[in-house]
């Protein structure tokens, strides 16, 4: 079914590429919005388990960051965290993520079996930042997904990131599937 169907032609300058938001996130809905973006960082990107995984999220591949352990439901995983640095944003004026993946969405008797069992509930990704003593805060407690398969999403931590630590970790139990992360 199709509500709508538009046709953008974007004008950018070469070596430029072009990001749409293409995020599923709370209400108020984010803004439909096109990024450029000239000369991308990756940020070095560090498992739960303390395994660097920059080589998997540095390019759009299909080698995805995922090693997170299954539940006995489809799309929610054990909690499951990946941790990334960004030391060129210490001096940004503004700093925006670009995370491409895909969420391996749960289906409607999922949610109806976990609405009826308090152990099992989906969290959806909160994006953290050094507390200062050693722990993380919760920066932004929804930063959304993407938005089916292999989708790019934005988002901004200009006003979020801790310029003298800029690391930032995503915690989350969903099946999300990180292919590629750039700043």
């Amino acid at each position: 079914y199709l509500d709508l169907v538009e046709l953008r032609a974007v004008d950018h300058p070469a070596g430029t590429e072009v990001i749409p938001d293409e995020k599923m996130a709370p209400p108020p809905f984010p803004p439909k919005h096109l990024y450029t973006i000239a000369r991308p960082f990756t940020p070095r990107a560090v498992d739960g388990a303390g395994r660097d995984v920059t080589a998997k999220i540095e390019r759009r591949d299909g080698v995805y960051a995922s090693d997170f352990k299954p539940t006995r439901y489809q799309g929610i995983m054990a909690p499951h965290v990946l941790t990334l640095e960004l030391p060129e944003a210490r001096h940004a004026r503004r700093v925006m993520l670009y995370l491409t993946g895909w969420i391996f969405y749960t289906d409607t008797s999922i949610n109806v079996s976990m609405s009826q069992n308090a152990r099992y509930r989906s969290e959806p990704p909160a994006l953290e930042v050094p507390d200062g003593r050693g722990g993380w805060r919760v920066a932004i407690e929804n930063m959304g997904y993407p938005a089916g398969k292999t989708k790019t999403m934005a988002v901004d931590l200009s006003d979020v990131l801790d310029r003298k630590d800029p690391r930032v970790r995503i915690r989350t139990n969903l099946a999300i599937y990180w292919d590629r992360i750039a700043y």
